[in-house]
């Protein structure tokens, strides 16, 4: 029921926010012009295999995934103002085993910006990140690693837009603040996801909670690339942000790197087969790592580490788009 929830919630909330501006009374004279441009893109995507006495061995499996897009801009004579908000969810199960989450992201994006000259802008960017459901780390399903706003991250920047083609904005901010938010007090006490851990005494008695929020400050440069061919969709996403101002200092010159890309191709108007590859490598996140002795997986230790993260799927697609008045 749980998982039914989440699902019902990413694949309903951008539909709400498109119907209420769709029901727009345009009756008066003079006629209202709509300079909004909007779009909302769902994909649902489902697998399961079943084997029953099979020779060759097999394990029953099921996947299920919702991902969905929303899209708001408006534009009047130099003032831009864009709007995209991504939402997904999605379970899978093996076997026996309990049902695990494979795909949990908020993320939303807003720009405004105002026209220098043909290609540039002068931009105010705002990005929000985080999740809805608990992550476990698995094999351990009873150690939560994040929840609901833990992580959130939160980036405020002002910079530069460079739009060269249409499709293609390059955005650089040499005055970007990110704030990592971590509200669960318990992941906070253990430092999770960069923030200041807690202080114990001697006796393990404990002297003050870990801090729930950390501020940065640094650069940011990004890349986003938006394509629609025949039957194919590409969109991309490339983050890079430095943090001028690190606790330690060794740490200023490293680069949080955010690559995401997510390639659709169109079987008819309503199947489509998606490619979703995300990389992503922060030094504050403390990746678990493990190997495997005596044919179990065991903890070995925490440390940054690349991680990727690619889907694969073949599902339900459904589009609303409208085109603004001129």
């Amino acid at each position: 029921m749980t998982t039914l929830f989440f699902l019902f919630c990413v694949l309903i909330s951008p539909t709400l926010v498109f119907t209420q501006e769709a029901s727009i009374d345009t009756t008066k004279t003079p006629k209202k012009i709509n300079k909004w441009k909007l779009s909302y893109v769902a994909n649902v995507n489902f697998t399961q295999s079943s084997f029953t006495h099979w020779a060759a061995g097999g394990e029953n499996s099921f996947a299920l995934s919702a991902l969905t897009n929303f899209m708001a801009n408006y534009q009047h004579k130099k003032w831009k103002w864009e709007n995209t908000f991504d939402l997904g969810y999605g379970v899978s199960k093996l076997g026996d085993q309990p049902f695990r989450k494979n795909e949990d992201k908020i993320d939303i994006i807003s720009r405004i910006g105002y026209q220098l000259s043909k290609n540039l802008f002068s931009s105010i960017r705002m990005n929000f990140k985080t999740q809805f459901a608990p992550g476990f780390n698995f094999p351990n399903d009873s150690i939560v690693v994040s929840r609901f706003f833990s992580p959130a991250f939160l980036f405020l920047s002002l910079g530069i837009d460079y739009k060269p083609t249409d499709g293609l904005s390059l955005y650089a901010s040499p005055a970007t603040g990110r704030l990592i938010i971590v509200l669960d007090q318990a992941l906070a006490d253990k430092g999770a996801f960069g923030v200041e851990k807690a202080k114990f005494a001697t006796d393990g008695s404990l002297l003050q909670h870990g801090e729930n929020l950390r501020f940065e400050f640094g650069a940011l440069l990004s890349a986003q690339y938006k394509k629609d061919f025949n039957n194919i969709s590409i969109r991309s996403r490339l983050e890079l942000f430095n943090n001028y101002t690190d606790r330690v200092a060794a740490n200023r010159g490293n680069i949080v790197v955010n690559f995401e890309n997510l390639i659709t191709f169109a079987i008819n108007k309503w199947f489509s087969t998606s490619l979703f590859f995300h990389m992503l490598y922060d030094h504050n996140q403390q990746v678990t790592l493990f190997q495997t002795i005596d044919g179990k997986k065991v903890e070995v230790g925490k440390g940054p580490r690349l991680q990727i993260k690619q889907v694969l799927g073949v599902g339900f697609n459904y589009k609303i788009s409208n085109t603004p008045s001129k």
